[in-house]
């Protein structure tokens, strides 16, 4: 059930829902030495919560929220494996007592900066890192701000978007004002994160003109992987693997041949330069390297807590191929994804099934998580 909120006694009105809230049970599983958010977080729900923002910090920059993006890590948090009761989603979390506000997709416009934030104004249009790294560690110093070692996760281990209003600092946001000339930029724009989550995938797995590439996994990822790679790339012929109808017929816009895992197994289909496993079902990884071609990719992009085995070694050896996983959007991917949104070549709002309006709503769609991935893409929210 969704908690909806009491009208407050002082106003005389209803006050509406102003953040989308994850509560979970934490008990760490038996017998588990460092148990991830699958083995430690029990009987997640959703509830529509009061979300009083406190006095805006010097660094921090105060933003309403206009649109978000429900991704698939959302669904899997806040969603049970129904064997275990635990948490679906093993992207690191932390949830507090009070619950944590899920959401990391979004752009929202500045209503006030905090005294040490001068770049900031009023009424700009702004979008969001969703890994926040320290910017300090060894691999940060590297240039390897995805890998930070200390990273925090907006919306999951710090609190995120799915609210009215959002206190967040300044150096996770990204001025986007001269390119919202439209309501339309602004839904586009709130979806630059998971398209450059993909972006990031592309050039990690270096897609050459031409190649051959297979995606597992048509949900929004997997989707913008294909748009990538066919638009930007200029990947040759594109296969998508995926079991939902309505997934894999949205994705014949940018994919030559479709495929449920099963018609898959019994293709013919091989000598693939680039594999993207986006669903999460990692034996994907070790059917596919005896259909790779010679130098080939394989880039890890779903989680589902499941582990990785390999029987196919003899293939990975022969035809060298390599394996590797890939995490986050900084290094540049947001600033090419402008670039190409400003010259017409690409557009996030292309991968949008459906938009829905308020938090309620959001919430609704959060309990029923299977639904979602069964007639939907990319949702977008309008707060």
């Amino acid at each position: 059930m969704i908690a909806v909120p009491q009208a407050l006694p002082t106003t005389g009105r209803t006050v509406q829902p102003a953040a989308v809230v994850l509560h979970a049970e934490e008990q760490p599983l038996r017998g588990v030495l460092r148990p991830r958010t699958h083995e430690l977080y029990r009987n997640p729900r959703v509830t529509c919560d009061q979300s009083a923002l406190g006095p805006l910090r010097p660094d921090f920059v105060r933003v309403k929220m206009k649109y978000v993006g429900l991704c698939g890590t959302d669904l899997h948090a806040a969603a049970a494996d129904p064997s275990t009761g635990y948490m679906r989603t093993s992207s690191p979390a932390s949830i507090p007592a009070k619950g944590r506000i899920l959401g990391h997709e979004g752009i929202g416009e500045v209503v006030e900066a905090g005294r040490n934030v001068p770049h900031f104004r009023e009424g700009a249009w702004v979008i969001f890192d969703s890994i926040i790294p320290c910017r300090e560690c060894d691999r940060c110093q590297r240039g390897f701000l995805n890998q930070c070692r200390h990273a925090r996760l907006l919306g999951l281990e710090e609190d995120g978007l799915f609210a009215a209003s959002v206190d967040l600092p300044a150096a996770v946001m990204h001025d986007v004002s001269a390119y919202i000339e439209s309501d339309a930029d602004a839904r586009a724009l709130a979806l630059i994160e998971p398209a450059a989550v993909a972006l990031v995938a592309c050039r990690k797995a270096n897609v050459k003109r031409g190649e051959r590439v297979t995606i597992f996994g048509a949900g929004p990822i997997g989707t913008y992987c294909a748009m990538l790679a066919r638009n930007v790339f200029g990947a040759g012929e594109i296969a998508v693997v995926e079991p939902v109808d309505f997934r894999r017929r949205f994705a014949a816009r940018w994919a030559q041949q479709l495929f449920t895992p099963a018609e898959f197994e019994l293709s013919q289909c091989d000598s693939f330069d680039v594999v993207f496993e986006a669903s999460g079902v990692l034996k994907n990884v070790n059917a596919v390297l005896p259909r790779m071609n010679a130098a080939g990719r394989i880039v890890v992009l779903g989680r589902s807590g499941e582990s990785l085995h390999l029987s196919a070694t003899d293939d990975l050896i022969t035809n060298a191929i390599s394996i590797m996983g890939s995490r986050g959007h900084h290094g540049g991917a947001y600033e090419m994804l402008l670039q190409l949104y400003a010259e017409k070549k690409f557009s996030p709002a292309d991968a949008v099934t459906s938009v829905t309006n308020g938090l309620e709503k959001l919430a609704e769609l959060m309990q029923s998580p299977d639904s979602v991935i069964q007639h939907d893409n990319k949702i977008l929210v309008q707060i």
